[in-house]
């Protein structure tokens, strides 16, 4: 069984804690903070009741309360006590708990390793989570049933690879299987908000940081953080701390609280007004923003001789297929190609399709006289546009454009090919195929291509494909499909490498 770090700390303790939180609460917006982005005084429900607004609100509200059991003023706050629990999901993470005396104004903190074991996977032993272990420690806590438990939500980084991607998920949805079905309300937390709660967000902040925050605001297992592989208990320890930094901030809200008030027609009273005024100060309006992670750090990259600054995320935001808010693999493996092989692009017109944060468009930009981008997510396009607008000026010459195409969307095509009838020298894709939810969006992307090849003819346009192998129904997927729509797949001799942990290679298509 894991071992508990941390005692009973002196009456002070509380206190303490809580003015250390308060300062960094200064850094929000006022009145409250993550996880919910203020939006301007308008009472919710004055919006109209069949928005994308609304609707992603009470969607993502009525996942929240699946995983809401009774409420703490009934189970969980004494008089005397309340608990908060935080969980860094990940093999080398950790459970913390905080417990707080109201009455005597402190507090106890106690954090566990989280506990794992070793298992043959195919000839690699591999850790996974010790499922029997995690429920064990969790009953051993005696914490009352309805307290609640934060917990970082996962998010994939581009070059995990399946066996990563595997690991984050199945531990994520474990632990909040876990924690429900052991009583818990659970409260998923994405990384990026309580970090920049801390001032931990951006490229410049390391594991070693938050070990050094976590030391701080818990003086008395400032012992057990000093290892770099403590990471996982100070971050349980910080999610423990944000989670309660939350509570006193009265940032929690039920489904009931967004949506139980009735805006008022026809004439009202100056105190009506007054009251009406007071609850709109109360009221989160949630829209599509609150799914969305922007924290964007500007980024250099490196290819060749040329250096190419872009706003990017560091990790992902997968609530709504924002995965083209990172650079990932096949776009490494695309650009630098490219760089290598700089002759091809001079002077030609291009189209690359899931352009996501423009990475591959801006490099053609230095060599091409037209780069049209494009992306199926309006959100994505936002950072694309940013991004474009950077590099204008270092491609005075090239016309640049972003446009929003969805494979298989004739309207979409249509829109540009009326701009540019005369069609493209070359179309790109790197890694996009990673945004497809299923084999059946294949066709699609063929489809498009197809069209767009067809407007040159045979020979006078081609489909540079950087592909990143993840899953072999794929890898057959995109070839049967290059053929049944009448295309010669040539993969390009010496491209195929080791992209990250991945097998990446070069295609050039052309029509037959």
């Amino acid at each position: 069984m894991p071992t508990a770090y941390g005692q009973a700390s002196h009456p002070p303790m509380c206190s303490l804690l809580l003015s250390k939180l308060r300062p960094l609460l200064s850094h929000s917006p006022p009145f409250f903070a993550a996880p919910f982005r203020r939006r301007r005084s308008l009472a919710f429900s004055a919006l109209p009741t069949k928005t994308k607004a609304v609707d992603a609100a009470l969607l993502k509200e009525k996942w929240l309360e699946s995983l809401t059991l009774p409420s703490p003023e009934e189970h969980v706050v004494t008089r005397e006590s309340s608990y908060v629990i935080g969980v860094d999901p990940d093999l080398s993470g950790a459970l913390a708990l905080l417990k707080i005396n109201h009455v005597l104004a402190s507090s106890e903190a106690q954090v566990f390793d989280t506990p794992h074991l070793p298992v043959l996977v195919g000839k690699r032993v591999r850790k996974r989570l010790d499922a029997k272990s995690i429920v064990q420690l969790i009953q051993s806590l005696d914490i009352p049933s309805g307290s609640t438990a934060y917990i970082e939500q996962s998010t994939p980084f581009p070059k995990d690879g399946k066996q990563g991607w595997y690991s984050g998920g199945f531990g994520f949805g474990f632990w909040i299987g876990t924690l429900v079905t052991s009583g818990f309300s659970v409260v998923p937390v994405p990384s990026a908000l309580w970090k920049r709660h801390f001032q931990l967000a951006g490229g410049n902040c390391t594991k070693d940081d938050s070990r050094r925050v976590a030391s701080d605001l818990f003086p008395l297992l400032s012992s057990q953080l000093q290892r770099k592989k403590d990471h996982g208990r100070a971050e349980a320890l910080l999610i423990a701390a944000y989670g309660e930094t939350l509570k006193h901030a009265k940032l929690l809200y039920t489904p009931q609280e967004f949506v139980s008030s009735e805006p008022k027609m026809g004439s009202e009273s100056e105190k009506g007004r007054e009251e009406e005024e007071e609850e709109e100060e109360d009221i989160v309006c949630l829209d599509e923003s609150f799914f969305v992670n922007d924290d964007y750090q500007l980024t250099t990259f490196t290819f060749g001789s040329n250096v190419l600054e872009l706003y990017c995320l560091q990790s992902a935001s997968t609530d709504f297929d924002l995965t083209g808010q990172l650079v990932w693999p096949g776009a490494m493996l695309m650009n630098g190609y490219l760089s290598d092989n700089a002759d091809i692009l001079q002077g030609c017109s291009v189209l690359e399709f899931g352009s996501g944060v423009g990475i591959t468009g801006v490099l053609c930009s230095r060599f091409c006289r037209k780069v049209v981008f494009t992306d199926h997510n309006d959100e994505v396009l936002k950072i694309l546009k940013k991004n474009i607008e950077l590099h204008e000026h270092s491609s005075p010459s090239a016309e640049l454009e972003a446009a929003k195409l969805e494979w298989g969307n004739t309207d979409h095509l249509g829109e540009i090919l009326q701009k540019h009838s005369d069609g493209f020298d070359l179309i790109l894709g790197a890694d996009i195929y990673i945004l497809l939810c299923s084999q059946s969006s294949v066709p699609l992307l063929f489809d498009s291509v197809e069209q767009l090849l067809r407007i040159r003819g045979h020979g006078n346009c081609k489909f540079i494909l950087a592909y990143v192998s993840r899953a072999r129904q794929m890898d057959s997927a995109i070839l049967k499909e290059g053929s049944q729509h009448g295309m010669l797949m040539n993969e390009v001799p010496g491209t195929r490498c080791t992209v990250g942990n991945l097998e990446g290679v070069i295609f050039e298509i052309t029509l037959i």
